[in-house]
């Protein structure tokens, strides 16, 4: 697998004689299209018609992309949809945001209207599980924002992920 390699001066490498001998890099290699003709070569009549086709029609497709080629081919597709995505979905956080809130405060405000009619316990009960729940829907896009914020940091050093 390694090789010992020789090194020389630059002088000796000028006046060196020997000659390496220089082999053939289709000899060295079993080129996959040499390995193919000598299947088609050795197939029977029918097989041979079979590739025949399959040649033709892959020259076909591999033409029609040259044709048609252009340099915009080459270029890379640029992310225009995640900037609208990313407001459309602000949007509708402000709006969800906005209508716990306001559940919230009705639901508080029954709660204190139980409080008037006598039932206490109830009252304490519903105002206790209001809370905890309008602070886990506030604090959910935070806690989501964060998850995704690590996520990208330890996944945009990999290869397939440079665009998440």
């Amino acid at each position: 697998m390694f090789r010992r390699q020789e090194t020389f001066t630059i002088t000796e490498f000028l006046h060196r004689t020997e000659h390496k001998e220089q082999k053939n890099l289709m000899d060295d290699i079993d080129f996959f299209l040499q390995s193919y003709l000598k299947e088609v070569k050795l197939a029977k009549p029918k097989q041979k018609k079979k590739y025949k086709t399959l040649l033709l029609k892959t020259l076909s497709v591999s033409l029609s992309v040259l044709v048609y080629a252009t340099p915009a081919f080459a270029q890379t597709e640029q992310p225009t949809i995640l900037p609208e995505v990313d407001s459309l979905l602000k949007t509708i956080q402000l709006i969800c945001l906005g209508l716990v809130a306001a559940v919230a405060t009705i639901c508080l405000m029954l709660a204190g209207g139980l409080r008037i009619v006598g039932m206490g316990e109830k009252a304490k009960a519903w105002s206790k599980e209001i809370i905890k729940g309008l602070i886990q829907v506030i604090s959910a896009p935070v806690l989501i924002w964060l998850i995704i914020t690590v996520a990208k940091g330890l996944f945009s050093p990999l290869p397939g992920y440079q665009n998440f």
